[in-house]
């Protein structure tokens, strides 16, 4: 019974936090899609890099993590490249509440719009969505921060381990003396085990035991690392402007202009230093091909969050590129 209850409780908390990572995906594409369909220029632009960027703040947040490169890399590629708001997001505590807080920054001009446009209602939906994303975000932190009591496992660890220290004398008298030794070994792996999977799924937002499900697959790695290296002419680990620009004319087939070439640079340079590094480089191979992390989606320990916002990126993606192609309102 003990073991059954911690099992169950560990459980429902695994299932708690993906139901909240559902809610979110929900709640982006509602605000995706009033920004989409209602707003044009730098104004849709902004909410799309804060939506496509919550995703990751609420990741590296729950996991105690801090990637400034790989949010840079999100809002770089909807909003002008190296903005404050990345870096704004980057430097606070709670990355996706600062997040939510700079979104209704941009919102707010939608309220006191003037009353024929109708944006007072738009900005009421969006403001709904914001508020309910901001929740998920304290519901994802009541899992993390509220573990099952401690006194509870030890508890359950005290009580397996005299069950397994008695059971060799309830054994003797009725099995071989050769026989008991492997029947308490395999009894005392089932329930130690057992037990060790319930710690392990109670802490949904962590990596597990096995391999992390949100690092970068094998294959994927080395296509990005040969990329890096082909267009890193000179071997010093860094790509400079004319090395990218040469590789870019190469890709397209025609010469590039200054300013596409410039654009684009100033996209991939994520701490504005004037060069591409490796990391810089990853963050967007990650972005373009949206399969750098192995399909694990049928046997996990914990939540694949990285998993999950590859996929939210590359549909806002797709919705944010079809905008472009069929224009606002269209």
């Amino acid at each position: 019974i003990l073991l059954v209850f911690r099992t169950d409780q560990a459980y429902d908390r695994f299932w708690e936090g993906r139901r909240r990572w559902a809610s979110a995906w929900s709640a982006l594409r509602g605000l995706a899609r009033l920004s989409l369909a209602h707003l044009d220029g730098p104004l849709s632009d902004a909410f799309m890099g804060h939506v496509a960027a919550y995703p990751v703040a609420l990741k590296q947040h729950l996991r105690g993590q801090r990637n400034p490169a790989e949010l840079a890399a999100v809002f770089n590629t909807y909003m002008p490249a190296n903005s404050s708001a990345a870096a704004l997001v980057s430097a606070s505590g709670n990355m996706p509440l600062t997040l939510l807080m700079s979104l209704s920054q941009v919102a707010a001009p939608l309220r006191y719009a003037p009353r024929y446009t109708n944006l007072d209602i738009l900005w009421q939906e969006m403001d709904g969505l914001i508020r309910e994303l901001t929740e998920i975000v304290s519901e994802c932190e009541q899992i993390k921060c509220t573990p099952l009591p401690l006194s509870y496992s030890r508890h359950t660890s005290r009580f397996f381990s005299l069950f397994t220290l008695s059971l060799p004398f309830a054994l003797v008298k009725d099995t071989s003396p050769l026989l008991v030794p492997p029947i308490v070994a395999f009894v005392s792996w089932v329930l130690f085990v057992t037990e060790e999977i319930g710690h392990i799924i109670e802490d949904p937002f962590g990596s597990g035991l096995g391999i992390d499900p949100d690092s970068p697959s094998g294959e994927s790695s080395n296509k990005a690392i040969e990329l890096f290296q082909r267009v890193d002419k000179d071997g010093s680990g860094k790509i400079e402007y004319q090395d990218l620009k040469a590789a870019l004319s190469e890709i397209v087939g025609t010469a590039m202009t200054e300013a596409e070439a410039q654009a684009i640079m100033r996209r991939l340079d994520l701490n504005g230093d004037g060069f591409i590094d490796v990391e810089e480089f990853g963050q967007a191979w990650t972005l373009i091909t949206g399969a750098t992390r192995p399909d694990r989606m049928k046997q996990l320990e914990t939540l694949p969050l990285g998993k999950y916002c590859d996929s939210i990126q590359q549909e806002l993606l797709y919705m944010w590129r079809m905008r472009q192609v069929h224009g606002a309102g269209d």
